[in-house]
Parts: structure tokens; sequence; C-alpha cells
């Protein structure tokens, strides 16, 4: 049996390699997943697994995880709930279908499911992910009317479930059914396949609710069911884990005979998503890189005037916001050239990526902002080729900007760049590269006119924008060491000019 899985396993990541992408960084029991669902089919697997990549490349955060204040709205319906530990160890999902009302926005509806669905699979992991950690469902419709009737919304949560989280499911049970849910029942199992059908249970009698309460185990099946569990809505648990991760990030912090004092729960938010969630290993990511934006970067930061150089070549454009409100930093290739001072190069490219940042801040930073980048290779000769300047620019979002960047598009990809990316890709992390969208296609190119948005798309690129270099953007003094004073008056007197500068000088 392990024989024929390996060579399954085998032929499954060569027909991944012919359909263009890798299954570097996935270990057997995910890729297992998808075999099985596909019967052991490599070929048919392989197309399964490379759908799913391209889908979480466009739906969902590297991180793996949309945030709470995404799904904020649908969140505090309180029609989720997180219990468990089941007797098989796995998460419990509650849904309270009286709580649901169908979704105007369904892309919404759709980010929202899959919050839950990851934060759920996420709550099961013991250490390091194994890649088969399962879920259990429990679809309680007591009280439930007309109103709260969704068949879309029933299909969409399946149809997720078999297509992007192949035999995640390990056992649905559905509960209080009344007539009237029944015909709209009927019409969803026509969307079910096989497999998904045979985890289903409709909850009816005396003996099936025994079951329901030996399989799920009392400690974890709520009082309202027949346990022992009280009911915990899906946001405080995770508020909790997260407030716990975020207090012992702190500490790590001053361990390392560092602060986080001034730096707001969604900054560091982002190095405890970069290094998943594992406080000791963000605090080590968080006061290195306090030292290099120390070591780097003036307080006030990186000047047009200290990478004139650089900006006088007119390479990077600065654009937005596209349609997720991100603003979008281009990069035209074919006007760079490799640099011949590496330092200023980087201070360059942090420029670059401090006032993209800089220009997605509304009001008060948050913290959490994040950038687009595009970057087209259309004319490009062998003169611009540059492995070493390119690997900076992704090691610098890796390792100093992390979760800042929210996708990356690359255009126009000639066919001697591919011994360069090839390259290039052995330094980017999986998070990373499944963030990147190479271009090939009609059906590609329309996709990154549809999430960029016109508004924002350059007219060369297909939108209605003018392109604006990055040198021409001029962003609002926001720096807390600054004060702005407006003083009118046709007498100024001697006391009430020093009254000012006194003023002033406690002020800052």
């Amino acid at each position: 049996m392990e024989e024929s899985q390996e060579l399954a396993l085998t032929q499954l990541r060569k027909s991944v390699e012919k359909l263009s992408s890798s299954t570097e960084g996935y270990e057997k029991p995910t890729l297992m997943r998808f075999l099985i669902a596909r019967s052991m089919n490599p070929n048919k697997a392989a197309k399964m697994f490379v759908d799913w990549q391209k889908w979480r490349a466009s739906m969902i955060p590297p991180s793996g995880f949309i945030p709470d204040s995404e799904v904020k709205d649908e969140l505090e319906t309180r029609k989720m709930y997180l219990q468990g530990p089941t007797k098989s160890g796995q998460p419990l999902v509650v849904c309270k279908v009286s709580k649901h009302f169908p979704a105007k926005d369904q892309l919404h509806f759709k980010k929202f499911l899959v919050h839950v669905l990851d934060k759920s699979i996420a709550s099961a992991i013991q250490g390091k992910e194994v890649g088969d950690e399962k879920v259990a469902c429990l679809i309680d419709l007591q009280n439930i009317t007309y109103k709260n009737l969704d068949a879309r919304g029933t299909i969409t949560g399946f149809q997720i479930l078999q297509a992007y989280y192949p035999e995640r499911l390990s056992k649905c049970y559905i509960l209080h059914m009344p007539g009237l849910f029944v015909t709209l029942w009927r019409f969803v199992c026509r969307f079910l396949d096989k497999a998904t059908k045979e985890k289903i249970v409709i909850v009816t009698d005396g003996e099936e609710q025994r079951k329901l309460e030996e399989e799920v185990g009392l400690d974890a099946l709520p009082e309202e069911y027949g346990g022992r569990a009280k009911l915990t809505a899906f946001q405080d648990i995770m508020e909790e884990s997260q407030e716990l991760a975020l207090t012992q990030f702190r500490k790590s912090v001053e361990k390392l005979s560092s602060s986080t004092e001034g730096y707001e729960a969604p900054t560091l938010m982002r190095f405890l998503v970069a290094r998943s969630m594992n406080p000791d290993k963000a605090a080590k990511m968080f006061v290195d890189w306090q030292k290099w934006r120390a070591s780097l970067v003036p307080p006030n930061g990186i000047t047009d005037s200290e990478v004139k150089d650089e900006l006088d070549f007119r390479k990077v454009c600065l654009q937005g916001p596209t349609k997720s409100g991100h603003p979008m930093v281009l990069v035209i290739t074919s006007k760079h050239f490799p640099a011949k001072d590496h330092v200023i190069f980087k201070k360059f490219v942090v420029h670059v990526l401090d006032k993209t940042i800089a220009s997605g801040i509304k009001g008060k930073e948050v913290g959490d902002e994040k950038l687009v980048a595009v970057i087209d290779l259309s004319n490009i000769t062998y003169k611009n080729l540059d492995a070493r300047g390119l690997i900076t620019g992704f090691q610098f979002l890796q390792s100093y900007y992390p979760e800042r960047l929210a996708k990356c598009y690359i255009l126009h990809m000639p066919g001697f760049f591919l011994t360069v990316w090839r390259f290039v890709c052995r330094f980017l992390d999986k998070a990373t590269k499944e963030k990147i969208v190479i271009v090939t296609d009609g059906e590609e190119e329309r996709k990154f006119k549809e999430e960029i948005g016109v508004d924002a798309l350059p007219e060369e690129y297909g939108g209605s924008a003018k392109l604006t270099l990055i040198q021409d953007v001029l962003l609002p003094q926001t720096s807390p060491q600054m004060l702005d004073i407006f003083v009118c008056g046709d007498q100024i007197r001697k006391g009430a000019a020093l009254n000012a500068v006194q003023i002033a000088e406690m002020l800052l």
C-alpha cells in the first residue's frame, strides 16, 4: 500500500510540474488529501491541486487567514461557534442557521466561510501543521424561518469544502430539520458528490442523537445539544488566542533586550502571522527588523535626494488605490539597470516601499496596510537583467516588511527571463510565491484588470489612469515631530511671540 502511495505521489508531483506549478513546501499528508479526493488518480489530483493554489492566491492572504476585520459584519451575527476537541480530537464548528440571512455580497460571504474553515483547521494544529487535520460540523436548523433559507449559501459552503478543502470534513451533523427545509435540502444535494453525502448525518431520532453524543463527546458538545460545553462564539476564541500570542510575543521581545512600546497590535500581528503565530520566532524577526531600520533608515525616512540617481531612471510609478484599497507600485523593468552601488539601491528599495505604504494610510497608520506590486518586463534586454536586485527586493519584503505584500503581478515575461526567475524563486518563501501571479494568457489578464480596477490601472495596461512617477507623488506630512502653526494678526508683540515659542517647545 505504501509503495503504491509513493508511486502515486511521485506521479502527482510530476503532473503538477507539467501544469507549470510546484509541490515544493507541501508535505505528503497534504498531497494525499488531493489524491484521495480524486480516487488516487495523479493527473486529476494534480489539476485539483493547481486549481486550489490559484484559488488561494486570488482569494486568501498568503498568511493563510482572512483577518476578522474583513468579515466583521458576518462575525457580529454570532451564528458560528467553535467547540472541541471532539472525541476524535477534531474541532467542532457549530452553525446556528436562525441567525443567518442570505448575503448581499457573495464574495464577502465566501471570505467569511474561508475565514471560518481556516481558523477551525488551525485550532486543530498541535505544533507544526501535518496537513491532514479535519473538522466536524454541526448545523442547527432550529427556529429557522423562510428569511433564513439560503440555498445558494449552503451550496457555496459545500462546494468550497469539496473543491478547496478536500478530505478536511470528517462529519457534518444536521439537527432540527423542519419540513420547510426538506425541499431546499433535496435541491442542495444535487451539488454534493458521493463522498460528501456519506459524511452528512441528519439527526432525527433518539438513536442518532445518542450516536452524535457518543461520537462528538459530552465535553465538546454544547449543553443545547445534550453535552456539557458552553457555546463559544467564533470570534471570542480567535481573539483570546491572538491576545495570548501577542502577550507572549511582547515578553519574548523584552527577553531580547528590546521593546514593543509604541507599536499597535496590527503591526505586531504581521510578525506573528509571518512566523506562523510562533511568539519566539516572531519576536526575533521583530527585533532584527528594529536593528535593520536603525542601521539603514533615518528617523524621518529616506529622502528623494538620497536616491536621486535611481529616481532619475523614471522606472517606478505609484498608482491606486486598487479595488481592494491598496496602493499599487509599478516597476518598468526596461528602465532599470543593475546598480553599481548596492547600498544606494537598497535605500532606493526602502524608499519605494515606505512611500508606497505611506500613500495607503488614511489618517493614522494602523499597521497592517498592504501594497500591490506590478513588475512589467516588456521590452527588456539582457542589460536590464538583475537577479541580485530582484532578490534584494523580495528579501526585504520577506524579512522587513512581513505581510505588507498583498499581491505581485508579473507582466510580459519573455522566454530568456525564465532562467533568471527560476534562480530568484530559490530565495522566495512559500508565502511570497503564493502572492505572485505571472500573467500569461487572456483569462489571467482579465483577472488582473478586474482585481486592480480600471480606475487604478494605467492606460498602458488597459485602465483609465495616467502613469504617475513615484517622485511626483506628494504625501501629507504625518510626522509626530512636526507642528503646524497658523498665525494671523496685524500686530504681534514680543510677549505673544515668546509665548508661542514656549508653547511650541513644550509640545515638542
